[in-house]
């Protein structure tokens, strides 16, 4: 049987994007807040959004807490990864929406 370790790494992840339009903005937090209501009890995400006439600002902090360092930094990354293909995902159908309308 292993001994528990007392020590615990904290990784902490921050997104922050700048968004002109403020309706790919709004589109990119409906995308991703549902699938951030629940987390486990060594994860949390926090999220902030505002808009100002110039742009919308999404923030989405990650904090992951783990026995091993390698087990948080890998979780933080999986988790940044998912979120970054998501928003990549909704930038890539606006643009395809706003070419085929201009097609039109």
């Amino acid at each position: 049987m292993r001994a528990q370790s007392a020590l615990h790494t904290t990784v902490e992840a921050v997104i922050e994007l700048f968004v002109e339009n403020p309706k790919l903005a709004k589109a990119i937090k409906a995308a991703l807040s549902p699938d951030n209501v629940v987390t486990p009890s060594d994860m949390s995400i926090r999220e902030e959004f505002a808009c100002s006439e110039e742009a919308c600002v999404y923030l989405t902090k990650i904090t992951i807490q783990a026995e091993e360092p390698i087990k948080a930094l890998l979780r933080a990354r999986s988790t940044v990864d998912e979120i970054l293909a998501i928003v990549n995902v909704i930038a890539k159908q606006i643009k395809e929406a706003k070419s085929n309308s201009i097609k039109a």
